[in-house]
């Protein structure tokens, strides 16, 4: 009994070993390209074929093995446009001169095809000033609450980017910054589709669109007075579709109830569960509401939503049954 014992601590210890090295070493280092194609009936001819990679969840500390790994990738996929969706950098990032060297490589290669949100993390840095400054100095184009729109001669689709509410998850050992962080920054970067979407959907004066929100630590959501919200009955633009980039995917909450006719929705922010052990799918996961919307491809009522695991980790370095990715995405008509 005593030589079984020995063998099968043996065993034990080799497989502690064998998997320790993999959610360690080998997942968060091997990035899966994810490749989606998705239908729109109301895309424009000259987009149809469009080729869009995701970007989200970098946490850069340093112009790193990573990135280097993300450049080499981009290389290869031929798109048309990127787009990043929150957490370039991690809370903790402090060097930002050498993280720009990775921004402005990105944007030399795209130059004039990169659109980006902001993350919780982006904006939980203490520095986050230094960080936005050199970030746009790169060439990246941020939207804050903004709209722009992507021409290919007469034609157009809507690209929508929405600000992250810096919400605090529900955990005491948070920095003072962090959570006073929603309060110095709600003046500039309150998430609101409505502003956002304010060439798209008209709001009539005597119909002004209202944002409730609750600060409350049990409540990272958007409260809406059902009586008071309500949109115009002026023209909205029914025909051109509207890619919105956000950070987390409690947005499409919002995006199902108010803002029906956005057609493709992208955000990061789970990393995918980052640990996603089977039957315990709420592990690790940085939502309080949807977590089905945990990773990958989404459709309801005709609006899909994507939820990409992201290139980096927060917290602990470690992955399993989760790949970093690179998401490339083809839109057909």
């Amino acid at each position: 009994m005593g030589k079984k014992f020995k063998i099968s601590i043996k065993i034990f210890l080799g497989l502690f070993i064998l998997i320790g090295c993999w959610i360690f070493f080998a997942e968060p280092n091997f990035i899966k390209v994810e490749k989606i194609f998705l239908e729109m009936e109301n895309l424009p001819t000259s987009f149809n074929g469009i080729k869009i990679v995701q970007l989200s969840d970098f946490h850069s500390k340093k112009f790193g093995v990573k990135e280097k790994k993300v450049l080499k990738i981009l290389n290869n996929l031929n798109s048309d446009f990127i787009f990043i969706t929150g957490d370039i950098i991690d809370w903790k990032t402090k060097n930002f001169e050498e993280i720009q060297k990775f921004w402005l490589e990105l944007s030399k290669q795209f130059e004039g095809k990169i659109f980006a949100v902001y993350g919780n993390h982006d904006h939980w840095n203490r520095d986050f000033k230094i960080f936005d400054n050199l970030f746009r100095e790169s060439k990246i184009k941020v939207l804050n609450n903004q709209l722009e729109k992507i021409k290919k001669g007469e034609d157009f689709i809507y690209l929508v980017g929405i600000s992250e509410p810096c919400p605090n998850f529900n955990d005491s050992n948070y920095n003072d910054f962090r959570k006073t962080c929603y309060d110095k920054l709600q003046k500039v970067y309150h998430d609101n589709l409505q502003i956002a979407f304010k060439e798209v959907y008209p709001s009539r004066k005597d119909e002004t669109f209202i944002q409730e929100r609750s600060l409350k630590k049990e409540t990272n959501l958007y409260l809406f007075p059902s009586q008071k919200t309500r949109f115009s009955d002026g023209i909205e633009d029914k025909k051109n579709p509207k890619i919105l980039l956000a950070h987390s995917p409690e947005i499409f909450r919002e995006v199902r109830k108010f803002f029906t006719k956005i057609d493709l929705t992208l955000v990061g922010h789970t990393h995918g569960g980052q640990v996603d052990i089977p039957f315990l799918v709420n592990f690790f996961l940085p939502v309080k509401y949807d977590k089905k919307h945990k990773k990958g491809i989404f459709k309801e009522d005709s609006k899909y939503l994507y939820v990409n695991r992201g290139v980096g980790e927060s917290g602990l370095p470690i992955r399993f049954n989760s790949f970093p990715e690179v998401t490339l995405i083809e839109l057909k008509k």
